[in-house]
């Protein structure tokens, strides 16, 4: 009976890891679609894989209410992007927790030369985390570099 009863556990698992790897999971951040930013994750070999975009095109004027924490009425000139988690540092008595880059930094698209400049540029990042759900949890950001 117990025999019986983990493979049914084991069946269960291994249908919820494929539901996983054969639908990646996507979060949008607001609906215009000209300067945006995103992620994309998705789950292979044990692991929780991250796909980080912020794209933009120099030419194209902010609107109102753009979305992706832009400034209206802008061009943007460079984005970047980057995954953190929390650290626990401690200094003496004191315990703070920190987000701390798990790519090394920013990662930082091309800057644009100037505002006439009609074509889309990206800045892309990878990053990974393991399946402790009790562990810290990798966040995306990104930002905007204005002319």
């Amino acid at each position: 009976m117990n025999l019986k009863k983990a493979l049914c556990q084991i069946a269960c698992i291994a249908s919820i890891v494929t539901i996983f790897t054969a639908n990646p999971i996507n979060k949008v951040f607001a609906a215009q679609t000209t300067n945006r930013a995103y992620s994309t994750k998705y789950f292979d070999n044990w692991w929780w894989h991250y796909d980080g975009v912020a794209q933009f095109n120099p030419s194209y004027k902010i609107p109102k209410d753009p979305g992706y924490s832009l400034d209206t009425g802008k061009y943007v000139k460079q984005s970047y992007v980057n995954y953190t988690r929390k650290k626990t540092k401690i200094n003496g008595l004191h315990i703070t927790r920190e987000d701390v880059s798990v790519i090394g930094g920013r990662s930082y698209s091309p800057v644009a030369s100037s505002k006439k400049t009609n074509a889309t540029y990206k800045a892309t990042a990878t990053a990974k985390d393991s399946l402790n759900i009790i562990g810290n949890q990798t966040k995306f950001w990104y930002g905007w570099i204005y002319f």
